[in-house]
């Protein structure tokens, strides 16, 4: 998975952050039945979870996108 910004001064935040961000974003993938994101609504509605909870912890609203480099379902 990549995030998207518009500023560059979150990249060392990102950096700092990683610990905490990763186990956030695995706690809201967690929350899903594999059902909930087997449709492309489901993904985006995953996709938009993800985007706030990066949001959240980054304490900023510059993180713009979201992008699914693997996606496995099991």
């Amino acid at each position: 998975m990549v995030a998207e910004t518009n500023d560059r001064r979150l990249i060392k935040k990102f950096e700092e952050k990683n610990a905490e961000l990763r186990d956030q974003i695995i706690k809201t993938i967690l929350s899903k039945e594999p059902e909930d994101i087997l449709s492309p609504e489901g993904q985006q509605q995953l996709r938009q979870e993800i985007l706030q909870t990066i949001s959240q912890v980054m304490a900023s609203d510059r993180i713009t996108n979201v992008y699914f480099t693997d996606y496995i379902v099991q």
